[in-house]
């Protein structure tokens, strides 16, 4: 009964032990218990199966693995995820957090993907703040001042409190002084490629050309392109996709 989500005026909410184990999950990585974890793994393991819509849960597992050294296992299990669900921004910003330490440019580039994916803005605030802080080690004031006050505009429109992190933030001689971005698309986009290269980068190379572009009787307005390559077996493999399903081919004319 406890995995049983609960039903209010129409609406689902999160059974008790999906709450008991997120929160339990969150304190645990927060104040780095690691004792906890391996007595508690089985419940978090159990609970990501039981409820695949909850974003919190594989954050906290990355986090798990994180503190007990486990940069490859989380690497492993995050990256299968941001494959099948790689226009949903807390897939990218699992990656983020994942590089948040060891690696400055690769974490800032996964921020960039996620927050280059459609959302709400409340649900990217977090994903905001941890990119500005990572672009304050870089000395990028004017992109991280943008962050923390659209941080600030989500926060403020629903009544939120800033709390300490973003208060503190305007009260910094580099939030004064420092210009804002009127937004930070094009610094999005110029960084996101490290990003995506995690997902392709164990996959072997391959030889191929890009072919011309068609349109079938039954989609006249849906262009395609043709697309060749050599396989491992030596053979050539044809087939064709949608020229608004990759984005480099956008800037081609023929």
């Amino acid at each position: 009964e406890d995995f049983i989500p609960n039903e209010y005026n129409g609406k689902l909410y999160p059974s008790r032990a999906e709450k008991v184990i997120q929160h339990a999950s969150k304190i645990i990585s927060k104040k780095k218990l690691l004792t906890e974890i391996d007595y508690f793994f089985p419940f978090l393991e159990k609970a990501i199966q039981k409820f695949p819509e909850n974003i919190w849960l594989p954050y906290y597992k990355v986090k798990f693995l994180q503190l007990q050294g486990r940069t490859d296992d989380a690497l492993n299990f995050v990256k299968p995820i941001v494959k099948a669900k790689n226009n949903d921004f807390w897939t990218w910003a699992l990656l983020g957090e994942l590089y948040y330490e060891s690696d400055q440019e690769m974490s800032i580039s996964c921020f960039c993907r996620a927050l280059s994916c459609p959302a709400e803005e409340s649900f990217i605030i977090n994903s905001r703040i941890r990119l500005a802080q990572q672009l304050l080690k870089k000395k990028y004031f004017s992109e991280a001042k943008f962050e923390i006050t659209k941080a600030i505009q989500t926060k403020t429109e629903q009544g939120l409190s800033l709390g300490f992190v973003l208060s503190a933030y305007t009260k910094e001689e580099w939030f004064t002084i420092s210009n804002t971005s009127t937004n930070n698309k094009e610094f999005y986009q110029s960084n996101i490629q490290k990003a995506e290269e995690i997902l392709f980068r164990d996959l072997p190379w391959m030889d191929g050309c890009l072919l011309g572009k068609f349109t079938t009787p039954e989609k006249p307005d849906k262009p395609r392109r043709k697309i060749a390559f050599i396989n491992q077996n030596k053979k050539i493999v044809s087939f064709s996709v949608s020229e608004k399903s990759i984005k480099s081919l956008n800037n081609i004319k023929k």
